[in-house]
């Protein structure tokens, strides 16, 4: 457990549940569509994996914006801005990395999210 990251769970996918639902997943890491699949597909095994990293991606995002809200109090709000930014492009480059993987119909977890993905528990 200690290389979670590494770990490939695309054996629990069936091929019918991937070509059926790849869509769905793609739509999970765009910020709020990821409510989409989360409503409409909780019977498919492979877009609640990628909705489960959508969810933590969109804290990450909510995080980053919460971070430049303060970006109006002089030296310590410019600090918080400009981590705001980065945490906000960093989420961008996880979501571009998720697309492409629920494009590609695999369940690899993304790096540093994944691990954090397997300890949602309101997506069953």
């Amino acid at each position: 457990m200690a290389d979670n990251e590494n770990v490939n769970v695309q054996e629990t996918f069936t091929e019918e549940d991937i070509s059926n639902n790849r869509f769905m997943a793609i739509l999970a890491y765009l910020f709020l569509l990821v409510l989409i699949p989360f409503f409409t597909r909780k019977d498919s095994p492979f877009t609640k994996f990628h909705v489960k990293q959508g969810f933590v991606l969109v804290f990450i995002y909510a995080a980053g914006v919460v971070l430049q809200f303060f970006d109006f109090i002089p030296i310590l709000g410019w600090i918080t801005g400009i981590v705001g930014g980065a945490v906000c492009v960093f989420a961008g480059v996880l979501s571009i990395i998720g697309i492409v993987t629920a494009a590609r119909g695999q369940g690899k977890p993304l790096p540093i999210v994944g691990k954090y993905s397997e300890k949602i528990t309101f997506v069953k």
